[in-house]
């Protein structure tokens, strides 16, 4: 197989992918725990059995590993290095190193199947005061040993800190509209270690290894002020919550891959991730394949997979395997180190992302945002379930679409959508502005507090109240596909807007006559409303239902009017398509089908193609109407393909 250039120079970041040696690099790599311990394996140095893990991952094409440099392990006392540490540490390198697989290593484990490093505590605790000296110190002793050493790929902070210790929940904000002292204390504490790695070694990037948590809990970690002092941004990808639909589990990867950029290069350092035991193993195969290429489609840098192998039986009865049962089989390969069929399609992205030209090709950046307040961390408890629901059903309707901080808007969206809870007011005057200069805003009621002195002129409606209704609606006028007569009933309850026109347009009403979807044009753009949060209303479970077309179909219609419609486009619900553009002739384009159910319909290209091929090079039946290429796509459950678009 072929392999790389060997290892000769740093990895640096161009803003958009990592590169190397004047190349563009995407990590194809693993995180790394041998067969025999679930631990330190810098102390149980296994030579023979080590190197022989290192030739199957370069074996497979892999070009990068993930390992933890425990806090214990390397420092066992305050002050106290350990030298066995540095050179099996060393050892593990120069074997990386021989196989042109580049090192990522991680320091303060929050978590690492169960275990928790900090071998000493000192009040008040990891993230102020002497222990954050202590912490600066420890990884810089290490760093700098290695601070010259281009086969290491990036230095990685922490592995999810929080599990370590949690900053206290942030709570309000200060009178003075100051960040809450938990967001303050989060970025001292990563701006105070990465300076520490800056005072000896000025090469290598720096992350910080992310999973959910920061989304969807009140930690103290906001993302857009921790990504200022980063290099690149990593995070995870985890099937952990119970409950959800197929769509929204599989949608969770473009969330994650938006969410966690914050300004910065995304890297999904951990991930995909799930144990065998969590669900079939085919199932577990379909998944990492949408979730790979959807990452890919919407900016990751990188993937590698948590793990590499299956422990041996032997050792499941230890500790922390003992009580961690869902751990034992998360590897892409069995104990013997042969491929589970998640494996099977890792090495098949991997092959893919091999064949794209990424030194010349740009992925077309979103055209339309989802805006979420400056204070969601403080409510991400709340928030972010309605977010995600929000962000699936976007997906579900093929928007190019961001996640972004109303402090943030993007100069160059043409569809801003307004998820019903809270905002600034200074926002709202953004939001008139942005309307009025052209762009369409989609505002979608939820909390009571998303009212405010500007809602009415700017949506054209006058408010009569705030309170539970029927959840029938019609169509009085048609809207993108949605045609004039189409019905629809949303399931469970909610607070409506009750309302009536007062220069918007009603596109359709609930049963009781009150409006439910009003438009209007505003100066040189257009604001539409939702009186009723639907995204939260769609049974999920049945992604070809009723209520959930009519809530894609709205979708659509404001993407389409916006001037929003993806170059690569489809008739088919669930169905995410992504490009790449080229400074060559041929361009790159991605499709994952979101939902277990196989798809099949047509696919409609814009542009001066003259032919689709397969990404190993297999024509395939296109034919030109309208301006577009026309072809039929047949998906499999979670299926994605790579296609490439010639223009010669």
């Amino acid at each position: 197989m072929p392999r790389e250039v060997p290892i000769v120079s740093f990895v640096r970041s161009d803003g958009h992918y990592l590169a190397r040696d004047g190349k563009r690099f995407f990590p194809i790599g693993i995180n790394y725990l041998p067969s025999y311990l679930c631990g330190n394996h810098f102390a149980d140095y296994r030579a023979e059995h080590i190197q022989a893990d290192l030739d199957r991952l370069a074996e497979m094409g892999l070009n990068s590993v993930r390992v933890a440099v425990f806090w214990a392990a390397y420092e066992p006392e305050e002050g106290h290095y350990d030298e066995g540490f540095l050179r099996a540490f060393g050892t593990f390198v120069e074997a990386c190193r021989a196989r042109n697989l580049m090192v990522m290593p991680v320091f303060l484990i929050g978590t690492w199947t169960g275990m928790y490093d900090a071998p000493y505590w000192k009040p008040p605790g990891m993230y102020e005061g002497e222990m954050v000296e202590l912490e600066a110190r420890h990884i810089a002793s290490f760093v700098r040993h290695f601070a010259h050493d281009p086969a290491i790929l990036c230095w990685d902070l922490s592995d999810e800190p929080y599990y370590l210790e949690e900053l206290p929940p942030s709570g309000k904000r200060r009178a003075s509209g100051e960040d809450t002292p938990s967001r303050q204390i989060a970025v001292r504490w990563v701006a105070r270690l990465v300076a520490a790695i800056r005072e000896v070694d000025k090469e290598h990037l720096i992350t910080l290894g992310f999973d959910p948590y920061p989304v969807n809990t009140n930690n103290g970690f906001a993302l857009e002020e921790i990504a200022e002092h980063l290099d690149v941004m990593s995070y995870c990808i985890y099937p952990w919550t119970p409950g959800r639909t197929e769509v929204e589990l599989i949608s969770y990867g473009a969330f994650q891959t938006r969410f966690f950029a914050a300004g910065k290069p995304p890297f999904l350092h951990e991930g995909p991730g799930a144990s065998s035991s969590s669900a079939s193993e085919e199932l577990l195969a379909d998944r990492f394949r949408a979730w790979m290429y959807s990452s890919l489609a919407n900016g990751t840098i990188g993937v590698m997979p948590w793990n590499y192998t299956d422990y041996e039986e032997e050792i499941h009865s230890r500790w922390p395997l003992e009580e961690a049962p869902l751990e034992p089989n998360f590897g892409i390969c069995r104990a013997d180190r042969s491929l589970k069929p998640r494996g099977e399609e890792f090495l098949s992205f991997a092959a893919d992302v091999r064949r794209l030209p990424l030194d010349q090709l740009t992925l077309d950046p979103p055209n339309a945002a989802l805006v979420y307040p400056y204070d969601y961390y403080e409510r991400a408890g709340r928030l972010h379930d309605a977010l995600w629901r929000q962000f699936t059903l976007a997906k579900g309707a093929n928007l190019n679409l961001d996640l972004v901080r109303e402090d943030r808007l993007p100069a160059d969206a043409k569809l801003l959508i307004a998820p019903g809870s809270r905002l600034r007011l200074s926002t709202w005057a953004k939001l008139r502005d942005f309307v009025a200069a052209g762009g369409h805003l989609l505002g979608l009621v939820g909390e009571f507090d998303f009212l405010n002195p500007l809602f009415a002129d700017l949506f054209g409606v006058t408010v009569e109240g705030f309170r539970p209704g029927s959840l029938e609606a019609a169509f009085s006028r048609p809207w993108g596909d949605l045609a004039e007569g189409q019905t629809c009933t949303f399931s469970g309850s909610a607070n409506r807007l009750w309302g009536r026109p007062a220069g918007a347009e009603v596109i359709a009403s609930f049963a009781d006559g009150f409006p439910f979807f009003l438009s209007r044009d505003l100066g040189r753009g257009r604001a539409s409303l939702a009186t009723v949060p639907f995204p939260a209303l769609v049974a999920l479970d049945d992604p070809r239902g009723e209520s959930t077309r009519v809530a894609l179909g709205i979708l659509r219609g404001a993407r389409d009017l916006a001037g929003c419609r993806p170059r690569v486009d489809t008739d088919l619900p669930w169905v995410e398509t992504a490009l790449f553009q080229s400074q060559g002739s041929d361009d790159w384009a991605i499709l994952v089908n979101y939902d277990r159910t196989p798809a099949d319909g047509t696919v409609r290209i814009a542009g001066d193609y003259t032919g689709v091929c397969s990404s190993a090079g297999k024509p395939l039946a296109a034919t030109r109407g309208e301006g577009r290429l026309g072809l039929p796509v047949t998906l499999r459950p979670h299926g994605a393909v790579l296609w490439r678009l010639s223009r010669t």
